[in-house]
């Protein structure tokens, strides 16, 4: 079972009484620490991993949303959109890799990074697979240069590869890859069942969890412990996925 690192969420709404009206926020409060303010700054506190605006309430507050939306250092997200899965699973899944980061930075060590970078190898993969590479080699040359320098470059990059929302090919390409490890194991038909699910996840029929459940299930079952540790596979909490 993976460890979760706590974000913070701001949720903004001028009427307090309307903040638990929103039963995502309130199933979204069980796992995170909560922020309340009432109105939306113009920049965000650096200690605040997320951000839930309910419903903007003027002009100005629409265009500081679209200023913010452009704050790599923040997963942000709108009432509206909560419902679109793909729009949710993006917020989550860098609002839990921003916590993590954040964790990691408290202590910072070269350790600790090529740790980070070993647990996201895939996720990472999926977002942006060229700024992945850069990621890795930073991690690789960083015993031979100031750790928080190290740092400071890491997380420039690694902002800008959560900045967009994986394409569903991408993650395919991190699915099949995953499904890799199991090829001696699996029969034909359970790889031919596998891929048929991943053509339904392309055609948008079934969600990125469908594909992701079958693949956590062969991990704990042949025990592929790198496997185990990698966020990809549960990039948030479980409780989150309804």
């Amino acid at each position: 079972m993976r460890h979760f690192s706590k974000p913070v969420v701001a949720f903004i709404q001028n009427d307090e009484a309307e903040w638990h009206d929103y039963p995502f926020i309130k199933h979204l409060s069980e796992f995170v620490q909560v922020v309340f303010k009432h109105t939306l700054p113009e920049e965000m506190d650096k200690e605040i991993d997320g951000c839930v605006l309910i419903s903007p309430n003027s002009n100005k507050e629409s265009l500081l949303m679209d200023h913010l939306i452009n704050d790599q250092h923040v997963a942000i997200i709108e009432m509206a959109m909560i419902h679109q899965q793909e729009n949710r699973e993006h917020f989550l899944t860098k609002l839990f890799s921003l916590a993590h980061f954040r964790s990691v930075q408290e202590t910072p060590s070269i350790q600790s990074l090529i740790q980070f970078q070993s647990e996201n190898k895939y996720l990472l993969m999926a977002y942006d697979q060229q700024r992945q590479k850069e990621l890795g080699r930073m991690v690789a040359k960083g015993n031979n240069r100031d750790i928080h320098n190290v740092y400071l470059a890491y997380k420039e990059v690694f902002y800008k590869l959560l900045g967009q929302a994986p394409s569903v090919g991408a993650n395919i390409n991190v699915l099949s890859h995953i499904m890799g490890y199991f090829s001696e194991q699996l029969s034909r038909d359970e790889k031919e069942q596998f891929l048929s699910l991943l053509e339904d996840y392309r055609k948008r029929q079934v969600p990125l969890s469908d594909p992701l459940k079958v693949l956590n299930r062969w991990v704990h079952q042949y025990d592929q412990k790198y496997l185990l540790m990698q966020t990809f596979l549960q990039p948030y909490p479980e409780g989150l996925r309804s």
